[in-house]
């Protein structure tokens, strides 16, 4: 009989045990998903200020003043009666002088096709690891 009341107290301790082990692995895994739900909150946070530098970013490029600034640092425009002064050396006026922004950004439009253009893989890959475009050997 004895023995028997020494088995039950073995299985009430295994069992408060047991207990204890589910009460800290509770804890535990509830400590985890709080920094988690934290480091999200935070990581939001952060994306959301940088989208909203961005946002005003993007409108303070498409104001007229910011287009005029840009105008007249980058190509030496100016409105009637007024004096543009740009602090920059002689060299990158100079060669800033003939530079058309609208003639650029209509040959980046125009650009000429891909010279792999109209290839097979077979050739693509030869014009790649040697540039030898071997359609003008095929065709001769």
């Amino acid at each position: 009989m004895h023995s028997r009341y020494l088995y039950i107290l073995v299985v009430i301790i295994g069992f408060i045990v047991y207990e204890v082990y589910l009460i800290f692995v509770d804890t535990y895994n509830n400590h985890q998903k709080d920094s988690y739900i934290s480091y999200l909150t935070q990581k939001n946070t952060s994306i959301q200020n940088t989208m909203e530098e961005k946002r005003m970013h993007n409108e303070y490029i498409r104001t007229t003043a910011y287009k005029e600034r840009i105008a007249k640092a980058s190509q030496w425009k100016q409105l009637p009666g007024e004096t543009v002064i740009n602090l920059v050396n002689s060299e990158e006026v100079e060669l800033y002088k003939g530079f058309d922004v609208t003639k650029e950004l209509i040959s980046a439009e125009k650009q000429k096709p891909s010279p792999t253009q109209g290839m097979k893989n077979q050739e693509k890959w030869m014009y790649y690891l040697f540039r030898i475009d071997i359609r003008k050997s095929e065709e001769e």
